[in-house]
């Protein structure tokens, strides 16, 4: 926590390019998500005071800072170094394309949507936690240690995921990313997981699963306030679904009570507060086990069974398979070819 306060205040020491190969992964990757959020802000008051092309020279400045990235890429790394930079590259692109929409909308202070909806880091400077804006949903990071495994291309998609999903949190409820197989709904859940510094683990649901190897598995959850994403959650048998909603119900109940102890299953445990025990499940669309009541916009899943508890899941819908356009651009990019994006947009040739 101190390390990263400490990167934070020493960000502005050094360029962006050399700033990176003196933190780890985390550390720099965080720092520079700060530091977007905290120039977006000044752009937006020097708008206000009347510069109608602060943001566009802005955007400008992040182009330039891309092209000095590239050329870090084509040279000589170590392969952590190369695996770091390309992850700030993906981090980047994503936030050079926000601001690009921001001028596209005529967008005038930071309480627009397009801004709102993003994920926006601040370092509390009485605490020096960093916290965690989206839209309406506030959280403290996690600074659970992710290594230096990069990140995801985020596409329109992917954004419309993290809102889903956060605002599920903000209201206490789990996820529930649906769409065909192979789309990342998974990958989408850990990736936010990483972004927000909390721990991931993902579980692969099968009919051998029964309702004491879910208790467990909740139990963890909650005393560690990790994530626990449920891969294929409909082939777990309907009479196991029945008590694992109940446990999860229990689970929810705690969180919103507050508190530092509640009785699972007769048993009295530790919760963690920040960050709390939350659960995401993934299906495939067209499972007969689970159909769907749409209730005031909320999805809520409800189990073929007379004595069924009701598990609350905040659907994203059915994931759609991203443009792999988008995706392969941005790996171009990683790779070097920095006008491979102008030429796109001239030529029009992916789409």
């Amino acid at each position: 926590m101190s390390r990263m306060y400490d990167a934070v205040s020493v960000y502005e020491d050094k360029p962006k390019p050399e700033f990176q190969f003196d933190w780890c992964a985390m550390v720099a990757g965080t720092c520079s998500r700060i530091a977007y959020m905290e120039e977006v802000n000044i752009t937006f008051d020097q708008m206000e005071e009347g510069n109608e092309n602060a943001m566009r020279e802005y955007n400008q400045k992040q182009v330039e800072q891309l092209g000095q990235f590239v050329q870090l890429v084509l040279g000589e790394l170590t392969s952590n170094d190369r695996r770091k930079i390309v992850m700030i590259i993906t981090v980047d692109v994503h936030a050079r394309d926000v601001i690009e929409s921001l001028i596209e909308v005529k967008a005038e202070n930071n309480t627009h949507f397009t801004w709102m909806s993003q994920l926006k880091f601040v370092m509390n400077e009485k605490s020096h936690i960093v916290q965690i804006y989206i839209c309406d949903y506030i959280c403290d990071f996690g600074y659970e240690y992710i290594g230096n495994c990069g990140c995801l291309v985020v596409t329109p998609l992917t954004d419309r995921c993290y809102i889903t999903l956060t605002q599920a949190m903000n209201i206490i409820l789990g996820g529930a990313p649906q769409g065909p197989a192979g789309t990342g709904k998974t990958e989408t859940t850990k990736d936010l997981g990483r972004a927000l510094g909390i721990m991931v683990y993902v579980f692969n649901c099968g009919d051998q699963m029964d309702y004491k190897a879910c208790g467990q598995i909740f139990k963890g959850l909650s005393q560690a306030g990790a994530w626990g994403c449920f891969d294929e959650f409909n082939r777990i048998n309907l009479d196991v679904l029945s008590v694992t909603s109940t446990q999860y119900k229990a689970v929810l109940d705690a969180i919103r009570k507050g508190g530092s102890r509640f009785t699972f299953e007769d048993e009295e445990i530790p919760i963690c507060a920040t960050p709390y025990c939350c659960a995401f499940i993934t299906m495939n669309p067209g499972c007969k086990k689970l159909f769907v009541y749409t209730i005031y916009r909320i999805h809520i899943y409800v189990y073929e069974t007379v004595e069924a508890s009701v598990l609350f899941f905040l659907t994203i819908g059915e994931n759609k398979t991203p443009k792999p356009s988008y995706i392969l651009i941005l790996n171009m990019v990683e790779i070097g070819n920095i006008l491979v994006n102008n030429f796109w947009k001239k030529k029009n040739v992916f789409l």
